[in-house]
């Protein structure tokens, strides 16, 4: 409990808050009333169930930090696909799509223009997972560099697409290749092509050792492997990696420089 301070001190000092956090503080049934109120006044903004932003004193109109408020949507979130590209410094472009895993049913909701979608991943526990911090949302979990390399070419939709997917793990200036390649084994044989093709690419600035690329190419069975689920006329091949590219290698190779 917060001694001596009172609903409205709270809502002036407090961005966004869980019930929980705001119960913690203010235990009784008067403190509880009160946020209601606020909410009908419009001086608290009702998020998602659970989940409010505080729109009084300094924060009356200001947009909240969409991190900020994602972070609070469940105790164990992480952020992945293109909003942990954002959060790394990676992304090619910036998306109203915040991205998320968490334990629990999975949800989306949407605030103030963006729209917040929780993700499950199996064995959330052995994911890799970083810190990063920023005035702005403070504190937050987010996959590492290689996880996202990882998740962003296994499921490049959710990565923003082929293009803002290459471009923007091109910006990583490191890579160890030796993480992703003790997850080789978990992964389908699509989404090892498509690291194979970005790890040559990337390999003198990545510093990857021709061996790990054979490793890779080791195991690839198929005939033929999809960068994307459609193709078009400009579509291009990768004999090494028997991936059909969604555009010229030509024109790939330039998203990458």
């Amino acid at each position: 409990m917060v001694t001596g301070m009172g609903v409205k001190e709270y809502l002036e000092t407090t961005s966004v808050f869980t019930i929980d956090e705001f119960r913690e503080s203010f235990p009784t049934v008067t403190g509880y009333n009160l946020l209601s109120r606020a909410v009908h006044s419009g001086k608290v903004l009702h998020i998602t169930r659970g989940l409010y932003a505080s729109n009084t004193g300094r924060y009356t109109g200001v947009r909240q930090d969409r991190f900020r408020i994602a972070s609070k949507m469940a105790p164990d979130v992480v952020f992945l696909y293109h909003s942990a590209l954002e959060l790394l410094g990676a992304a090619h472009s910036v998306s109203n799509l915040v991205q998320y895993c968490s334990a629990g049913k999975r949800k989306t909701s949407v605030f103030q223009g963006n729209t917040y979608k929780q993700y499950s991943i199996a064995n959330n526990e052995n994911i890799m997972v970083q810190t990063t911090r920023a005035p702005a949302f403070g504190e937050v979990s987010v996959t590492a560099k290689e996880q996202t390399l990882i998740d962003c070419l296994s499921y490049i939709g959710r990565g923003g697409g082929s293009e803002e997917v290459l471009r923007s793990l091109a910006g990583f200036p490191y890579i160890d290749v030796n993480a992703i390649k003790n997850r080789a084994d978990t992964l389908n044989a699509s989404a090892i092509a498509r690291i194979g093709w970005l790890l040559e690419q990337k390999q003198q600035t990545w510093n990857v050792n021709a061996k790990d690329l054979d490793y890779l190419q080791d195991r690839l069975a198929g005939n033929a492997y999809r960068f994307v689920s459609r193709t078009n006329p400009d579509s291009g091949w990768s004999k090494r990696w028997k991936l059909i590219l969604p555009a010229s290698e030509y024109e790939m190779r330039e998203w990458v420089e």
